[in-house]
C-alpha cells in the first residue's frame, strides 16, 4: 500500500484507526499490533540514544581540539617568548662590548658579575692569563666598602679613566640583577642600541638613535 500521498494529520490518522481496528479484533492480531507499537518505540529510542551519543562524541572532539590547539598555541608563544628572551639577553652583552670598542679599548676582556649570599661584584679583566684585573665590590664586605673599585696589574688601559669605568661597571651591574658572564667574543652580535646608549652616556660618548 502507498501512503505518499497522506499528509502528516491523515497518517497519524489512519495509524490511530488502524491500531483501534487491531485491539478491538483481539487474539493474535491485537498482540502483533503490541508488539509492532513496542518494537517501534524501542526503534526510536535507540534511534535517539545512538543520536545523541554521536552528538555528545562531536562535542567532545570539537573540545579536544580546541583543547590541543589552544596548548600548542600556548608552546608556541613561549617559544618565541623564549627566543625572544634569549636573542635580547645576546644582544644587551653585545652592547658592552660595543661600548668599550667606542670608548677606545679594542682588547680582550671577559666581564663576570658575581654574587654570594649579600656579597655581590663586578670582575673586568683581560682574561684568565691577562695582565690586569679589576673588581667593583658593589655591596661591599667586611674588608672592602661598598663601590670600591680595586685594580690589579700593570699597562691598564683603564688605569687613567677609573671614574667612567666604575659608573660604567655599576650601570651593568644594575641592568643585569643576578649574575653575568660576557666577553669581547660577543661583540659581533648587533647590540641593543637602548642599552648601548645608556653606556654611552656614562661613558661621555655620543648618543644615537641606532648602533
Amino acid at each position: 500500500m502507498d501512503f505518499s500521498t497522506l499528509n502528516d494529520d491523515q497518517l497519524l490518522q489512519l495509524l490511530k484507526l488502524a491500531m483501534a481496528e487491531a485491539l478491538k479484533r483481539g487474539g493474535a492480531v491485537r498482540v502483533a499490533a503490541e508488539q509492532e507499537v513496542v518494537s517501534a518505540q524501542e526503534k526510536a529510542e535507540i534511534e535517539r540514544e545512538v543520536a545523541e551519543k554521536l552528538r555528545l562524541e562531536k562535542e567532545a572532539r570539537e573540545r579536544e581540539r580546541i583543547k590541543q590547539a589552544a596548548e600548542t598555541r600556548f608552546r608556541q608563544e613561549e617559544n618565541q617568548k623564549k627566543a625572544a628572551a634569549t636573542s635580547s639577553k645576546w644582544s644587551k652583552k653585545s652592547a658592552i662590548a660595543w661600548a668599550l670598542k667606542e670608548w677606545g679599548y679594542e682588547g680582550k676582556f671577559e666581564l663576570n658579575i658575581w654574587s654570594n649570599g649579600a656579597d655581590r661584584r663586578v670582575y673586568f679583566q683581560q682574561d684568565c692569563q691577562g695582565t690586569w684585573k679589576w673588581c667593583l665590590y658593589l655591596t661591599g664586605n667586611r674588608y672592602h666598602p661598598p663601590m670600591e673599585l680595586e685594580g690589579e696589574g700593570v699597562d691598564c688601559w683603564f688605569d687613567d679613566r677609573q671614574k667612567e669605568l666604575k659608573a660604567f661597571l655599576s650601570l651593568i651591574a644594575k641592568q643585569w640583577q643576578g649574575d653575568l658572564k660576557t666577553s669581547n667574543e660577543v661583540g659581533d652580535v648587533t647590540p641593543d642600541f637602548a642599552t648601548l646608549n645608556s653606556y654611552r652616556k656614562v661613558l661621555n660618548l655620543k648618543e644615537t638613535a641606532n648602533v
